[in-house]
C-alpha cells in the first residue's frame, strides 16, 4: 500500500489547501473542490492516508475545514486508510 502523509498545517486558505492536496497526490487533473477530491481520492486503490495535526483543518479553514475532514472520512474502505493524527 502506497502511504500518503498530510501536514494540516498547509491548510492556511482554500487555495493553498487544494494546491498542497494537488502536489501530494498527483491527480488526474487539477482539483479545487470537494466533489472532485471526493472522486479523485475515491478512484485510488490499496492507498493509506496519514493526516497529521488534523485539528488545524478545522481550526484554520472553519466550516470548509470541517467539510474537508467529512470528506476524508468517508473515504475509510478496504482500499483507502485515512487516520486522523491530533
Amino acid at each position: 500500500m502506497k502511504k500518503y502523509i498530510i501536514d494540516s498545517k498547509k491548510f492556511i486558505s482554500k487555495e493553498k489547501s487544494y494546491s498542497y492536496l494537488n502536489e501530494i497526490f498527483k491527480f488526474d487533473y487539477y482539483v479545487k473542490n470537494l466533489d472532485a477530491l471526493f472522486d479523485q481520492l475515491s478512484s485510488k486503490r490499496d492507498i493509506i492516508i496519514e493526516i497529521k495535526n488534523s485539528d488545524l483543518i478545522e481550526k484554520n479553514l472553519g466550516e470548509y475545514g470541517k467539510k474537508i475532514i467529512e470528506t476524508f472520512s468517508s473515504l475509510n474502505s478496504n482500499d483507502v486508510i485515512v487516520s486522523f493524527l491530533f
